[in-house]
């Protein structure tokens, strides 16, 4: 049981892009979602000692002769590949708002409607296949470009780099539309 307790510890703790973060495990809304996507190595290093792990009408299990090493967290290593059915657009869309609002509070109030924008933008810029900070600042800029604003004033507020602005600006003159969606 002891083997068990430790192993199940050694899971709180994980990495992330270079980033040590706690893992919601006990959270059923999380962490069957992101069992579903690992392989079954993966499962085998998770599952660790124990055999194998039911949760919401879900069953994973560990292969049968698998060996298990007792490790020191955190040595899991979260893949954007656990995390994408985690995803929720408009979830995103919502967390973007406040952020803008907190950060860039004169181009939202210079907008007509940002929220609609922000929702319209996102869902673009996610079929495109962006991420992270280029993502956020593509829909930063094309709010901050339909309030008629410099689409330099997002790169402060966000902590753009040189390169992540230029990604932006790239993107948003490749698509040409957004910056008159509403």
């Amino acid at each position: 049981m002891n083997v068990v307790q430790k192993h199940w510890q050694s899971l709180i703790e994980v990495a992330f892009e270079g980033e040590v973060m706690w893992l919601r495990y006990a959270d059923n809304r999380v962490f069957p979602k992101m069992l579903a996507t690992m392989s079954q190595q993966e499962l085998d290093d998770v599952l660790g000692p124990c055999s194998s792990l039911w949760a919401n009408d879900s069953a994973w299990l560990r292969t049968p002769d698998a060996e298990f090493t007792p490790r020191q967290a955190p040595w899991f290593r979260v893949q954007p590949h656990h995390l994408a059915p985690l995803y929720d657009e408009s979830r995103h869309a919502y967390i973007l708002s406040r952020h803008f609002w907190q950060r860039m509070e004169d181009m939202m109030a210079r907008h007509p409607n940002p929220e609609a924008a922000i929702a319209t933008v996102l869902k673009q810029a996610n079929q495109g296949g962006l991420e992270g900070d280029v993502l956020d600042g593509i829909v930063a800029g094309a709010l901050t470009l339909q309030a008629n604003m410099a689409l330099d004033a997002i790169r402060a507020p966000l902590m753009l780099t040189n390169d992540e602005l230029a990604q932006v600006k790239n993107w948003l003159n490749k698509h040409p539309e957004l910056i008159g969606a509403v």
